[in-house]
């Protein structure tokens, strides 16, 4: 365990800085009352607010200024009344409310909490942060150890938060050790959306650090596992967010009352560097339920909670230039098929894609450019996998060919008219996608994209591509039907295959945007066009292999 130093001055200063422009960034939607408009995007249409007791308000006010988590109010949920009126008059910042309901909300579905101070009076990390906060200050969104300046900026930033959100929270089910076999009740958290490494929710292995015995490196050191959940205050999570990925990089978790919000309000929060969550009061005011639908699956506040803080974690985890190259994918694929949404622009825009991204930058530290980094961030991305709650829209027959396959390809492994616009507008276009610092390199792109951007550059360097990206977009799948149905490069349509395609340019308006397989394929009509560029000389081969033929002659 490394020594930890006091916060100087100057660090103080920068901390109360950053709050500043964070609150500036977010207090439109999370609700402020300096500002106009107040808390009407919190309360979120819901203007029937019952009134709270005067005298809990100002027993809860109280308790929050002194820090007070062992009070009694935070087991009533009554509290949340006296919550909300702190909040709507201005006396409690939007995190010490957001606080509030979560410990509320989660002593009720997992018992009584144990709060603990992040940091001694002296302004040291408290003995309970060193032993259970570990994973969080030594591992970071890279799983690369926070440093000591970046410790140092975290304490500051703590310090400069209210008391009460200087807190974090331990939900205790059992301590066992290590060694031993017995299983922890709380492995039953329901299915795979809440089973992530969330930063809110999650099992640790941690160092008993009240058994001093035996040095670290000893075998026979004593460790517990704590079995239970553990929970920052939204201050602190905040604060490790800004010091981990910075506040460019940052989303922010935000709650709104009522019931959860639809995808157009995810993606208008999104684009605004913020994740929405259902506020903790909402059940307690009749707006949700008990147990909310995550991907088919009922589960209390806290989990949901957990699984919005991932989708927000995933958001924060991406560099800024892979979030615009996924911000042009998307918008190109809106302007060119005139569907605004269909399961896989939902997918790219909800970001499930964390574990993938955060086992790809372990991956990818020997990237010898900022170029090469963040090309290879995008392909770890576009080389999810789907998963069977994706494409519950689609027939019981595509579900099962699709899930566990490559996103944005069919399950045949064709790619789908969203991937050939990519590809082609980056053979096209590179200097475009330079500026993200995405590179048209094929070295940087695992199979099968290699073998699709260079056919792509083939097109181009031959004459096939024009200035209208629908024709260009027909003709580079076609291309790509021809390459996995026959195993034969490009280059063996030259000539009359060539001259079948160039028709394409005088029939595009034949060709209509549709939507096939149930809102998961966006792409033209297409009129055996497939069938009519094949080369006259193509001869039938063996449909035992399955990888795209390897592009030749560019």
């Amino acid at each position: 365990m490394r020594s930890f130093e006091v916060v100087t001055m100057k660090e103080g200063f920068a901390a109360k800085e950053l709050w500043t422009k964070f609150d500036k960034k977010y207090r439109l939607l999370a609700g402020s009352a300096d500002h106009d408009g107040g808390f009407e995007v919190y309360l979120n249409g819901h203007q029937n607010i019952p009134p709270s007791s005067p005298q809990r308000d100002q027993a809860l006010l109280i308790a929050i200024e002194q820090g007070q988590w062992g009070s009694e109010l935070f087991e009533d949920e009554k509290t949340h009344l006296s919550a909300l009126q702190l909040f709507l008059s201005g006396k409690i910042h939007w995190s010490q409310k957001a606080t509030i309901s979560d410990v509320i909300e989660t002593q009720r579905v997992y018992g009584l909490m144990i709060p603990c101070p992040i940091l001694t009076k002296e302004g040291d990390f408290t003995q309970d942060a060193q032993c259970f906060l570990h994973p969080f200050l030594f591992k970071g969104m890279d799983k690369i150890p926070l440093n000591d300046q970046e410790l140092a900026k975290f304490k500051a930033l703590i310090q400069a938060l209210p008391l009460s959100e200087r807190f974090f929270f331990l939900y205790p089910e059992q301590e066992k050790d290590i060694r031993g076999s017995r299983p922890s009740p709380h492995n039953k958290i329901r299915d795979e959306i809440a089973s992530g490494d969330y930063p809110f929710l999650r099992l640790l292995n941690v160092e008993d650090f009240r058994n001093k015995k035996h040095p670290d490196k000893n075998p026979n050191t004593s460790k517990l596992c704590y079995c239970g959940v553990i929970r920052l205050s939204f201050g602190a999570e905040n604060a490790l967010g800004l010091v981990d990925v910075g506040i460019d990089a940052w989303y922010a978790l935000i709650p709104r009352m009522g019931a959860r919000q639809d995808i157009d309000d995810v993606e208008r929060l999104a684009l605004l560097q913020a994740r929405l969550t259902i506020s903790g009061e909402s059940r307690v005011l009749g707006l949700a339920d008990d147990l909310e639908d995550i991907h088919d699956v009922k589960v209390p506040y806290p989990d949901l909670l957990s699984h919005d803080d991932f989708h927000r974690k995933a958001y924060s985890a991406f560099p800024p230039n892979v979030r615009k190259a996924i911000e042009k994918i998307i918008n190109n694929t809106r302007e060119m098929f005139r569907f605004y949404w269909s399961a896989d622009i939902w997918l790219l825009r909800d970001s499930p894609f964390f574990g993938v991204v955060e086992e790809a930058k372990s991956q990818i530290a020997s990237a010898k450019s900022e170029e090469e980094r963040t090309t290879r961030l995008l392909d770890s991305l576009l080389h999810s996998l789907y998963s069977s709650y994706q494409t519950r829209n689609c027939s019981a027959s595509l579900q099962k060919a699709l899930d566990g396959s490559l996103i944005l390809f069919d399950e045949k492994l064709n790619p789908k008219q969203i991937v050939c616009y990519f590809i082609v507008d980056l053979a096209m276009n590179p200097s475009a996608w330079r500026q993200f610092n995405i590179s048209d390199n094929e070295d940087y792109y695992q199979d099968p994209y290699p073998d699709l951007i260079a056919c792509a550059k083939f097109l181009k360097n031959n004459g096939l591509f024009t200035h209208n990206m629908k024709a260009n977009i027909l003709k580079f799948e076609c291309v790509t039907q021809h390459i996995r149905n026959d195993y034969s490069p490009p280059t063996t349509m030259m000539g009359a295959g060539f001259e079948k395609l160039k028709e394409i340019d005088q029939h595009l308006d034949e060709y209509v945007s549709q939507r096939n397989n149930t809102l998961l394929y966006l792409g033209f009509s297409r009129k055996k066009i497939g069938r009519a560029v094949q080369p006259q000389d193509a001869k039938p081969r063996s449909k035992a292999r399955c990888k795209l033929g390897k592009v030749v002659g560019t």
